[in-house]
């Protein structure tokens, strides 16, 4: 790659990836986001209130365990079949969390969501390595993280 920097990764064979990466992050922000921001209102539509605190407590954890997962989830499916698997598994957490009209169904599609946004955003991350890596090669890659690399 001729191009360094911002512009190449950007605008440059990067772009795709770049872009495919950004969105996984951000959907997981987004829908943690979200989700504390709207718990109230669906607390009073649906009930549950001595179940509020569950609602992200589980989600969170969910995503922790699933991020940590995530490795072994690489190594047996490679990176397409375990993006769709999780994404996947986020989209079925966010149909049962749409869909619920009781709160421990709710905290359920929530869990769900969690797992599979912890695995996306861990995916992302590791995925931006592998792309560096491979865009920029690996003497520019070790300039970026030091020499421990």
């Amino acid at each position: 790659m001729t191009e360094a920097g911002w512009r190449a990764i950007l605008l440059g064979p990067l772009a795709p990836a770049s872009a495919v990466l950004a969105a996984g992050i951000a959907l997981h922000a987004v829908n943690i986001t979200l989700s504390a921001t709207m718990l109230p209102s669906i607390v009073a539509e649906i009930g549950g209130q001595n179940l509020y605190a569950w609602n992200a407590t589980l989600a969170t954890l969910a995503a922790i365990l699933s991020a940590a997962s995530t490795g072994n989830l690489l190594r047996r499916t490679g990176v397409r079949l375990g993006g769709g698997l999780s994404g996947l598994i986020f989209a079925l957490g966010s149909l049962a969390a749409a869909t619920a009209m009781t709160m421990p169904v709710l905290i359920l599609g929530r869990i769900m969501q969690g797992a599979g946004g912890g695995m996306l955003f861990t995916l992302c991350y590791s995925m931006i390595i592998g792309s560096i890596r491979s865009g920029f090669g690996h003497a520019r890659w070790r300039c970026y993280r030091g020499p421990g690399v």
